[in-house]
């Protein structure tokens, strides 16, 4: 697996949702860069990246809605 890939996705993902022209487009895109962070979050754990463990998937996605 190519983490770097992963983070990439991850990006493209989020500035679609930020550019999409539809609330249904948004959140198809924020689906996404979720399924891309877990993915990070998953592989880094494997990794025996614990610090990845704490963090909020909110802030792991990078999409928190306020």
């Amino acid at each position: 697996m190519d983490l770097n890939h992963l983070y990439h996705q991850h990006q493209v993902s989020t500035m679609r949702a930020a550019a999409a022209p539809s609330r249904l487009a948004r959140t198809q895109h924020l689906a996404a860069a979720g399924s891309f962070a877990s993915r990070i979050r998953n592989y880094q754990i494997a990794l025996g990246a614990e610090a990845s463990a704490g963090w909020p998937a909110a802030k792991a996605t990078g999409c928190a809605q306020t």
